[in-house]
């Protein structure tokens, strides 16, 4: 019954029998058959069958939460057993494109962390790295500071990224001149959905700049692109610019007084999992790369 209801967990994860057969790597109809089998055995429905999205009964509710506590505890005595035995624990970090280049960068305790443990990296945005961790997919995500979390999750700040608000030095005249009438023009933004949009438009706001985004990306190297083609103002994270600011073909646009937008940082765990020893370290140097950083850009 526990290898169903894991797959009844993925399945409520997904949000579909079509998505939840691929995570799983079985075809739809097992799957199927799995859940059908899981409702016989526990004598009660699970599912709303017909629904988009997939809704669940009130025992569907139960089966779930006790699924996922189920894989917490198996997780937990799995690294409790791998820790006496001194054997290598799988690790899966996630972390955003700008902390995993400043990471990897330095390469500190990488080759360790590769010796102790089997270790897997994801790098994508937040908004899909935070579920991840509620979903068990990775163990800790290293993302921007959120406001809400998945109740099941928690997160502790270890700091602040700089950011930094450039555009191509051939413009820098003319940019600085439009900040005379508090607007910047032709800004090259972040997705207008993402935390990191909401930071930067809040921290201008307050030095009295609005912005007029012309383009929208999740991908911050695609509006590094723009930026160095005199496509618009942006502000990047300060390691994706600091050597094409040093070359001269990037400058720092200063309004009153910095550049630097001060963007937080935290790691998102879930509440109840164990964490390998190797996962305190990287968190710890993390820490460490954003203050160097900070006092850099600074």
């Amino acid at each position: 019954m526990q290898d169903r209801l894991q797959k009844f967990a993925k399945l409520v994860d997904a949000g579909s029998f079509t998505k939840a057969a691929e995570v799983l790597h079985v075809s739809q109809p097992a799957l199927s058959t799995a859940i059908n089998k899981l409702e016989r055995e526990l004598k009660t429905t699970l599912i709303l069958r017909g629904t988009r999205p997939l809704k669940l009964t009130p025992s569907g509710e139960a089966a779930y939460r006790h699924a996922k506590e189920a894989a917490v505890r198996t997780s937990n005595l799995k690294l409790q057993i791998a820790s006496t035995a001194q054997e290598k624990v799988a690790v899966r970090i996630g972390m955003i494109d700008s902390l995993a280049d400043a990471f990897f960068e330095r390469d500190q305790g990488l080759s360790k962390l590769e010796q102790q443990t089997s270790v897997s990296f994801i790098v994508d945005n937040s908004r899909n790295l935070t579920p991840a961790v509620a979903r068990d997919d990775i163990d800790v995500a290293f993302v921007v500071a959120q406001q809400q979390l998945d109740s099941t999750l928690s997160a502790e700040s270890i700091g602040a990224e700089p950011l930094v608000l450039v555009c191509h030095r051939a413009l820098l005249a003319g940019t600085q001149q439009s900040l005379t009438d508090g607007e910047l023009p032709n800004f090259v933004s972040y997705d207008r959905g993402s935390n990191t949009f909401r930071l930067i438009q809040r921290t201008l706001a307050e030095k009295r700049v609005s912005i007029q985004p012309t383009f929208y990306s999740t991908s911050p190297e695609v509006i590094r692109k723009l930026v160095l083609a005199q496509k618009g103002v942006a502000v990047l994270p300060y390691l994706m610019v600091r050597d094409l600011i040093n070359q001269k073909l990037l400058a720092p646009i200063v309004i009153n007084g910095s550049a630097v937008v001060k963007r937080p940082v935290q790691v998102v765990r879930h509440r109840d999992k164990l964490l390998a020893e190797p996962l305190t370290h990287i968190t710890d140097q993390l820490r460490i790369i954003l203050q160097d950083l900070m006092a850099e850009a600074l």
